[in-house]
């Protein structure tokens, strides 16, 4: 390899060898090949990472230490009862105490139940993305034309990178009360309407289906992916049901 047409503070020769001994993850390899490709197309010069040995070497670590991925399990509309059911209930005591809390404990805890509701309803019937959610400002949400319903406003996302592009979510029913639970009386239009980074809004959703007994390790992710996974088992005719409908009946 030519090290006067790479940029000098990646070799992507090395990346392989790194990646071994930090005993990094498959995709963390793939990753860290594909940011120094772009590296190095963004700045003009030879990509490093298209070298026969870098391919083989990278091949050889994928067949070596391929492990099946995890896929946390969907949420579906029963599961969603389910936390919407439990999430104002006492939970077990923190830092190791025995016992659950007591109600007053529980109360106080209203506007984490409220938030945890709202966060389930926007990814499951709303599917939005962890960052969305985060994203989402009181100006993005607006009352339906229909009584009981709320219209999201997605902002740029990864499907969406364009913010002028219109892309509207209709919530109803429990999930658009659960939402609109948490306005203020005087919101302004800037303010955040979960007030979380995208990481603590998947431990939100992890703990309260961990809290509602739902088998498996459920992820920011399960909420998009439920009426995808019931939509995929279903037999194909002109009955059925798309996901949309399939998010919005509850």
């Amino acid at each position: 390899m030519n090290d006067s047409t790479t940029l000098p503070a990646v070799r992507a020769s090395n990346l392989p060898a790194a990646s071994a001994a930090l005993d990094a993850a498959v995709a963390t390899v793939h990753a860290a090949r594909s940011a120094i490709a772009a590296m190095h197309r963004a700045a003009g010069v030879t990509n490093p990472c298209d070298s026969e040995i870098v391919r083989i070497t990278v091949r050889g670590l994928t067949r070596q230490h391929r492990a099946p991925q995890r896929q946390a399990p969907p949420l579906t509309a029963d599961g969603l009862a389910a936390i919407f059911a439990t999430a104002h209930l006492p939970r077990p005591r923190a830092r190791g105490g025995k016992g659950l809390e007591t109600p007053a404990v529980a109360a106080r805890r209203a506007a984490v139940d409220r938030a945890n509701r709202a966060i389930a309803a926007l990814l499951f019937q709303g599917a939005l993305r962890r960052s969305e959610v985060a994203a989402l400002t009181w100006a993005d949400v607006q009352p339906g034309t229909a009584e009981g319903t709320c219209l999201v406003r997605v902002r740029a996302g990864k499907t969406n990178q364009d913010d002028r592009c219109a892309d509207v979510r209709l919530i109803k029913g429990s999930c658009a009360g659960a939402i609109e639970s948490l306005r203020p009386r005087h919101a302004a239009g800037s303010a955040r309407v979960i007030g979380l980074d995208p990481r603590t809004i998947g431990r939100r959703l992890t703990a309260a289906a961990r809290f509602a007994g739902l088998d498996g390790t459920f992820t920011g992710h399960s909420g998009r992916s439920g009426p995808s996974c019931y939509s995929a088992s279903l037999p194909t005719g002109p009955n059925k049901p798309t996901e949309a409908a399939q998010t919005r009946n509850f």
